[in-house]
């Protein structure tokens, strides 16, 4: 075969990727696209024609509907992680933007979860049925002991919660991913005199909150395309999160800064 690769070879998006983080952070994404994607586009005639082939062709290398469903999970799990790259790498962070590249991460999460499924058990699921998709990530997350779970929650909690209580300064101070439910009370933040239990070390600043995310779950990436994607590993032994402690320093903030909610 052809020796491609995603700086030549790949379509914008992913020669974007390829520079900024995929090269030196998750590589193993380019090594499950050389030897199972590249092979289901029409490459083979037209180097420029990156488009699936069809179901007669598919079968003549021995491929069919599962395998495109992988393909395009495999380039979903890149868009998700794109728009979170240029989240994080933003000058300032603001609180929404923090909510959207949290959520962004666990999109990336979700779809990589059923990927890793489907491929484990490639006739199981409806390649068409998004309900089988949801089934097929549940399934990971349960048979791999609930990967990478803390990040998870702290999504939920930033989005389906109320507002957390934080810092203003030039970037928002939050409590750190695992702290959250401890300060669900604002008032621990604007009047800690009278409602003791703020612990400043619970707190980082959004810019390193999400960093930790990136980094937990890119790190969970690339272990499990090398341990399941290119090793066939069964996944029956479950995967490690990876999720380790955080650890960064509160910014400095003026004592007299404001605390939000209400205003972001």
């Amino acid at each position: 075969m052809e020796s491609y690769t995603l700086k030549s070879d790949g379509d914008f998006l992913e020669q974007k990727c390829w520079s900024l983080f995929l090269k030196n952070e998750f590589p193993n994404y380019e090594n499950f696209w050389i030897s199972d994607i590249v092979q289901l586009t029409n490459r083979a005639k037209d180097p420029r024609d990156i488009d699936f082939k069809n179901d007669q062709e598919l079968r003549l290398i021995g491929k069919n509907e599962h395998d495109i469903c992988i393909a395009q999970l495999h380039y979903s799990v890149l868009n998700h992680l794109s728009r979170a790259y240029e989240i994080k790498s933003a000058v300032s962070i603001t609180y929404n933007m923090i909510v959207e590249g949290i959520t962004r991460i666990l999109g990336a999460q979700d779809v990589a979860f059923e990927l890793l499924q489907r491929k484990a058990f490639p006739q199981k699921y409806d390649p068409w049925g998004d309900m089988k998709g949801k089934k097929a990530r549940g399934d990971w997350r349960k048979s791999q002991k609930e990967p990478l779970e803390k990040i998870r929650r702290y999504r939920n909690h930033l989005l389906h919660g109320r507002l957390t209580p934080g810092i203003i300064g030039f970037l928002p101070i939050l409590p750190m991913i695992g702290f959250e439910d401890k300060y669900l009370d604002w008032r621990k933040i604007s009047d800690p005199a009278n409602n003791p239990g703020f612990d400043p070390s619970h707190y980082a600043a959004a810019d390193k909150i999400l960093e930790y995310a990136w980094n937990e779950t890119v790190s969970y990436f690339n272990d499990s395309w090398s341990k399941f994607l290119l090793t066939q590993i069964s996944p029956s032994n479950p995967a490690t999160s990876g999720e380790g402690s955080l650890e960064v320093k509160l910014m400095e903030t003026d004592t007299n800064a404001a605390y939000y909610p209400p205003i972001i």
